[in-house]
């Protein structure tokens, strides 16, 4: 009974101070990296890929938001979901995020980030980026290049084509981007520069304009991501899909230098094999057995 007794007094004298909280003190009680790794049960909620162990399992515990018309950016902690983690060597790390399916759309593992420089340097023998840095996403390749990465990745792992990473779909893309929402962007019908890496004085759903950086940030580094973890999807680079057909590619997302129209979820646009400019990155899957 005593034991009771003391966690009814912490209790009364912790809830008070955090209902008090407002958004602006709730996002400085948040971690600065908004994204957390913890030990996870070893039983996956999807399939694991072909290679992945258990063992291999953490949690990934995540800030996500919604945007109303004025702008407000409301953060949230997120549902908690699994991810892996497969190293590229070097100390370098892919982290793969769980995407449950649904009854038109099979599940399927996404890179919770854009493909970075430094994950790009590890199989490749340069750097294209205009905008230099480690960790922000490589951006500046072509769709051979993007396929040769994927080509020399599967076979540094043993895997092969079928079994492997490669590029989402257009319908894989979107489905991971919208993560169950029907709004013209994941947090809502706005977007906000505050979480998102666009040219914020063309905003879109009323929201007013904001900033515009001019170059890309690093992967995640916003701290907010969609409902099912995954960051980055609306904005700072676009990300090359497989084709639609032999000789229609599409690119998604919209990047640092687009108008917030251009980042809706279910925006594409058609691009040729060989275009490479600073805004075209890249995002990795690897299907479910």
């Amino acid at each position: 009974m005593k034991r009771i007794h003391c966690v009814l007094l912490v209790l009364t004298a912790i809830l008070p101070l955090q209902i008090q909280l407002g958004p602006a003190e709730a996002a400085r009680c948040l971690p600065e990296r908004s994204s957390v790794s913890r030990p996870a049960q070893r039983r996956p909620v999807i399939p694991l890929p072909a290679g992945v162990s258990p063992a291999a399992l953490s949690s990934h515990v995540f800030t996500t938001a919604s945007v109303e018309t004025d702008g407000v950016v409301h953060r949230r902690i997120g549902t908690p979901t699994q991810q892996y983690e497969e190293d590229l060597g070097g100390g370098v790390l892919l982290e793969m995020v769980a995407v449950k399916g649904d009854r038109q759309t099979a599940p399927f593992w996404m890179g919770k980030y854009e493909v970075t420089q430094a994950q790009w340097r590890a199989l490749m023998d340069d750097n294209p980026s205009n905008f230099k840095g480690d960790l922000r996403p490589v951006e500046t390749v072509g769709w051979d290049e993007v396929t040769e990465y994927c080509r020399r990745l599967n076979d540094r792992l043993g895997l092969t084509e079928r079994q492997g990473y490669r590029l989402p779909t257009d319908e894989q893309w979107e489905y991971a981007a919208r993560a169950g929402t029907t709004t013209q962007y994941a947090f809502g019908d706005g977007l906000s520069p505050e979480i998102v890496n666009y040219d914020g004085n063309y905003p879109d759903g009323g929201v007013p304009k904001g900033l515009f950086r001019r170059e890309t940030v690093e992967a995640g580094s916003l701290g907010v991501a969609n409902d099912w973890g995954l960051y980055d999807l609306h904005g700072n680079v676009w990300e090359w899909c497989q084709p639609i057909t032999p000789t229609k590619l599409v690119i998604r997302g919209g990047s640092w230098s687009s108008y917030a129209a251009l980042c809706r979820s279910s925006y594409r646009l058609r691009y040729t094999l060989a275009n490479r400019r600073s805004g075209v990155g890249f995002r990795l899957i690897r299907n479910v057995p």
